[in-house]
């Protein structure tokens, strides 16, 4: 009995070791089950983590980076961020922002190379979105050398009213649109544009020459036969610096020609007196300079205009070319140069008083600087001559941090006085350039714009882009 009953313990004994193996393994699995949730949790909230950290934070801190790059003009170096990012679209709203800045200040070439880097598609929409307001300048720059759709037909639909802007932007060679006069013979419509060939481009001004000949006048309008003309004396220099110009131009138009010293030049083969110099706005070009501008027989071929011809311009010849008068005497002292249909010069010229010349009017052009503030008129102030960082003018009321109005149009400046340079428009941050008068060059800021003062020094205050004259001889031009 004994011995059964040790069998039996002994059975027990190992059942119940089995059980605690059981039950040891058991609770082994679930600490390494939970050990394995807890460690992979963690790794779930590192990957997450990790996710976060390079599809949000790195992403967000780089854009602040570029965004700021931007700011600070440190354009490369914010773009190949902004390329890493996918970011494109902002690169071209940046690049065309941009050129629309230094179409303002009259940069027009650095404008063009900008706008050469954007999309087509987006140039081509963008232009179309500026002509419906109005824009006709800024949709000029962004259609001009592009080859996209029917953008070319655009551009020339826009021509008529871009006219200042295509003389800015005008070379040698190019056609550009300046006046009025009549053209078509049809005076019910009024006169048209009168369209001009770049013949030189001297810093500030270009040479000017008309398309085609506008008129059909004698060189000079006589009863006697053997009268002595020169350009100084003629009838047609007196009509082109009269009646022409008066016609042809508005007084703001009047204002941009020239006077010039139009030089007596010698007909080349012949000893006939060319006469004094002249000072002149409108005149006719020398055979020298005919032979000078123009390379070519085939370059200095003229067509009348309708006008002209009726006027009595000879236009029979087959090409439908007119001959058209230069300034030179011919062989006689009554007789001047011309150029006839073929464009060759003849030296020996015709009298005087001949018929059925056209006249080809030349002038120099004096360009809008860049230093110019079309559009603000006398309605801006930065401060008197003299008034400087010393001014006495009390400015206690100015607190750093605070935001005040602006009372009138204001210069800004690279320095607090009037000794320091004006900023350009373009130089502006996008916050100030936003509250700016639309000048072609200074910046300005607009009259009612709200600005936060950042430093005050005598009676001026720096604001985000440069300082603003806060004060002048009594007058708040800030509060």
């Amino acid at each position: 009995m004994e011995e059964i009953k040790e069998g039996k313990e002994k059975e027990q004994l190992a059942q119940n070791a089995q059980i605690e193996v059981k039950n040891k393994k058991k609770r082994t699995a679930k600490k390494l089950k939970r050990a394995i949730t807890i460690v992979t949790s963690i790794i779930v909230a590192c990957v997450v983590s990790l996710i976060v950290l390079f599809t949000v934070i790195i992403p967000k801190v780089k854009y602040n980076k570029a965004m700021t790059l931007l700011e600070s003009g440190e354009y490369e170096s914010a773009y190949m961020l902004l390329e890493e990012l996918g970011k494109n679209d902002v690169i071209t709203s940046n690049k065309y922002d941009r050129a629309v800045a230094l179409v303002d200040s009259c940069e027009y070439e650095a404008a063009s190379e900008l706008l050469e880097e954007i999309d087509a598609s987006y140039r081509y929409d963008k232009a179309l979105v500026l002509i419906d307001s109005g824009k006709y300048e800024h949709a000029y720059m962004l259609l001009k050398d592009l080859n996209y759709k029917n953008s070319a037909d655009i551009l020339e639909n826009i021509r008529p009213q871009c006219k200042e802007l295509l003389l800015s932007i005008a070379q040698v060679g190019d056609y550009v649109l300046f006046g009025s006069y009549e053209q078509d013979n049809n005076y019910s419509n009024g006169k048209e544009d009168i369209e001009w060939l770049v013949l030189a481009k001297e810093g500030n001004r270009m040479l000017l020459i008309s398309r085609y000949g506008l008129d059909c006048q004698e060189y000079h309008t006589t009863t006697k036969l053997y009268d002595d003309v020169t350009w100084e004396t003629c009838s047609v220099r007196k009509w082109l610096n009269g009646i022409f110009i008066s016609s042809a131009f508005s007084s703001d138009e009047q204002a941009m020609i020239q006077s010039t010293t139009v030089t007596a030049d010698k007909n080349p083969e012949y000893s006939t007196s060319p006469g004094k110099n002249t000072t002149d706005k409108v005149f006719l070009l020398s055979i020298t300079e005919a032979n000078k501008y123009f390379n070519t027989d085939s370059a200095r071929q003229c067509r009348p205009t309708e006008y002209a011809g009726a006027k009595g311009a000879d236009t029979l010849s087959l090409n439908g070319n007119c001959w058209w008068w230069l300034r030179s005497p011919g062989m006689y002292s009554n007789t001047a140069a011309d150029v006839p249909d073929d464009g060759s010069i003849t030296y020996f010229g015709n009298f005087v008083y001949s018929d059925g010349f056209a006249v080809r009017p030349a002038l120099w052009v004096e360009l809008k600087s860049n230093d110019s503030n079309t559009g603000l008129g006398n309605d801006v102030i930065d401060g008197q001559e003299g008034s400087d960082s010393t001014d006495s003018t009390d400015t206690s009321r100015y607190i750093v941090g605070e935001t005040y109005t602006v009372q009138t149009n204001l210069r800004v400046r690279k320095g607090p006085g009037k000794e320091y340079g004006i900023l350009k428009r373009s130089e502006l941050t996008s916050e100030d350039y936003a509250k700016s008068v639309d000048t072609k060059t200074d910046a300005v800021i607009a009259k009612g714009s709200r600005i936060t003062c950042l430093e005050m020094s005598g009676n001026w205050m720096r604001i985000s882009s440069g300082w603003v004259c806060v004060e002048d001889e009594g007058e708040v031009l800030v509060k």
